[in-house]
């Protein structure tokens, strides 16, 4: 006969067998008490409900104890391995960056990629080369070498966006408006040439009289104002649709509209990776970026550049 129990653990076996058996027992004793026609029927109930539940219960909290701590023994035994080989894990990377200088690791100034030309340098251009050269922020210098600050792909876009949908918003604006005025500026003048024209009868010719201002001729005029006004309004419009491809970086850096400047780290370059790593911490946890300068301040010049991204594959060598 085949074994039912194959392939289960002893205390698997057990917990299912005495657990078994408890429910049996209290169900077996339950229904004979119920069914007993014997006298002092509630008193004996009591008696050995009273004797039998407590030891059925003790033996399966016990099983169940045992079976159960185990387990969570384990996980928590497992849990602790895990942190302790992340932890051997961070104090490695800690180790290998310590050992790198930035200056072995940065991409020095003659290497960079960056932008200096803000006032020509239009935006558009920045984000083909993004996507040409598969790169997702740049660094922005001053003539003399110091950084600006490190803009990134989607802040650029973002703000190209932002202004496309502002554009198309007042042109069509301003579309509506000058239609709407230059169809009241034709009839201010139809109404102004009807109050002028006196239709000529047999008895009283038609007699050329001296033009004479009439309101509604004050009426049309300024209608044609209006109208000429959004016209005017309304091609401007079209133009700065247009012009938005040749916004500049400059214009960017000076805009007027809400944007984010992204914090970042400055060092020398005889500090190693894991200096560079904590600097950006400490600045804040959005500072992605690490420049490089003469003595480490932001006012002397630029002589390389870091990323999160670098020091990280760094780390893991």
């Amino acid at each position: 006969m085949q074994n039912p129990f194959k392939g289960f653990e002893t205390r698997t076996i057990l917990a299912f067998l005495i657990t078994s058996f408890a429910i049996v027992g209290t169900s077996a004793v339950s229904i004979t008490i119920v069914l007993s026609k014997t006298d002092n029927i509630e008193r004996r109930a009591t008696l050995v409900l009273s004797s039998t539940l407590p030891l059925f219960g003790t033996w399966v909290g016990t099983v169940l104890a045992f079976y159960f701590a185990k387990d969570n023994f384990k996980e928590a035994s497992d849990s602790t391995q895990r942190f302790a080989e992340l932890s051997l894990q961070s104090n490695s990377n800690s180790n290998n960056l310590q050992s790198i200088l930035v200056e072995a690791a940065m991409t020095p100034k003659d290497k960079m990629y960056f932008i200096k030309e803000i006032s020509t340098t239009t935006i558009r251009s920045i984000l083909n080369d993004f996507d040409n050269k598969k790169l997702r922020r740049v660094p922005v210098l001053n003539p003399d070498d110091t950084i600006i600050e490190v803009v990134y792909y989607e802040d650029l876009s973002g703000y190209i966006n932002l202004k496309t949908t502002i554009a198309t918003a007042e042109a069509a604006t301003a579309t509506a408006e000058e239609k709407a005025t230059a169809e009241a500026a034709v009839e201010a003048a139809q109404r102004a040439a009807e109050e002028k024209a006196t239709p000529a009868t047999a008895a009283t010719p038609a007699v050329a009289t001296p033009a004479v201002a009439t309101p509604a001729d004050e009426v049309a005029v300024d209608a044609a104002a209006k109208a000429a006004k959004a016209k005017a309004k309304a091609v401007d419009a079209k133009i700065a649709i247009s012009n938005i491809d040749g916004l500049k970086i400059d214009d960017y850096l000076k805009s007027s509209e809400p944007r984010r400047i992204t914090p970042v780290a400055f060092i020398v370059p005889k500090a190693n990776l894991a200096f560079a790593r904590e600097s950006m911490k400490l600045i804040s946890p959005n500072c992605r970026d690490v420049i490089i300068t003469e003595d480490g301040t932001k006012g002397s010049k630029v002589i390389g550049y870091l990323t999160n991204t670098d020091i990280e594959k760094l780390s893991k060598v």
